[in-house]
């Protein structure tokens, strides 16, 4: 049976190095296939790597704080094939991948020069309406203008 476990890197819930030791210590009985990163992976304590493994006998589960996760799809966590294993992680690793790309195009519209002067230019409108609903908020702007050229003539 061809399975695929999920582990994180590193941080609080990190099982990525307790999974691979009980993948050595279970050699008699599983063989390690294939090992691939999340695209989603950015250096924080979030990554995942996935394992593709064949079970050749029943073992028992490893024994980390934090136990690794067997990917399910379809309401299986095991194909017959490793074609069909490859297949499952292919989808994850595709989703994972699309998720990392709308992410990044996301970042990028928000710092977009664009995208920020139609942010000013919405918040210099809402202030515009506020000043306009309230016809003493002249006052502060223009007192602060005036202690202001007040200030530079004593000080110069």
């Amino acid at each position: 049976m061809y399975r695929i476990t999920r582990t994180t890197i590193r941080g609080q819930y990190a099982n990525d190095e307790c999974f691979s030791v009980w993948m050595a210590s279970q050699a008699w009985a599983v063989m390690f296939l294939k090992v691939v990163d999340d695209p989603l992976n950015n250096g924080g304590p979030n990554d995942r790597r996935y394992y593709l493994w064949e079970q050749r006998a029943d073992v028992p589960p490893p024994k980390c704080g934090t136990a690794p996760d067997l990917v399910t799809s379809g309401g299986r966590n095991g194909w017959n094939t490793q074609d069909d294993a490859q297949a499952v992680l292919d989808h994850e690793l595709g989703q994972s991948a699309q998720l990392a790309a709308n992410i990044k195009a996301a970042n990028e519209k928000a710092v977009s020069p664009g995208n920020i002067a139609a942010g000013v230019a919405e918040d210099i409108k809402k202030d515009a309406e506020a000043l306009a609903k309230n016809p003493y908020a002249w006052v502060l702007p223009v007192g602060l203008g005036i202690g202001a050229v007040i200030a530079w003539k004593v000080l110069r």
